[in-house]
């Protein structure tokens, strides 16, 4: 028992100690003052707030005729070189650092922008621009093939146009139906 009251002893007396300045320093205030700094420039947000963390809070205006996206730099503090090398003959490159302070801490001396394994990077708008618009046709042609495989009937079947309860029916949106 005199070993449980004297340990409580000794943290509450660490905890008094804590409380006072050391070296003229107080410490309670200077943490104070840190989380006020904090809130003013970043909000009293919680951390597993909703919402997508290099929107919300990493979000950075690419200049004019440009295109930011974040792309994988690493996983598990392992780089992909071959990856980048894509990314780079598809007209990607790193962002410097220098242009978004904002976004990185006071010391921080890299010369890219690298948040939790992703690279802020850039290219021009229109080479952005066509690979949109190729990815897009794509994503079309692959729905009318798929739509097109629904029509036709195996050899050796009945055409499936025979009767309107045999018609395949495809809806191209995405979620609930809204009623006029």
């Amino acid at each position: 028992m005199t070993d449980e009251r004297s340990a409580f002893a000794r943290a509450s007396m660490r905890d008094d100690d804590e409380m006072r300045p050391v070296g003229g320093i107080d410490h309670m205030e200077r943490a104070r003052k840190r989380i006020a700094e904090l809130r003013a420039t970043y909000g009293d947000e919680d951390e597993d707030s909703a919402g997508d963390a290099f929107i919300d809070k990493w979000y950075a205006e690419a200049p004019p005729g440009w295109t930011y996206e974040w792309k994988t730099h690493s996983v598990w503090n392992k780089e992909y070189p071959q990856y980048m090398n894509n990314l780079y003959r598809k007209g990607w490159q790193a962002v410097p650092a220098s242009r978004h302070r904002d976004l990185t801490f006071p010391e921080y001396d890299g010369e890219s922008i690298i948040i939790d394994g992703m690279m802020l990077m850039e290219r021009p708008r229109e080479l952005t621009d066509r690979q949109r618009l190729r990815d897009y046709r794509k994503a079309v042609d692959q729905m009318k093939f798929s739509e097109q495989k629904l029509t036709e009937a195996p050899p050796g079947t009945a055409p499936r146009d025979i009767h309107p309860r045999t018609l395949p029916r495809v809806s191209s949106h995405v979620g609930p139906s809204i009623p006029d």
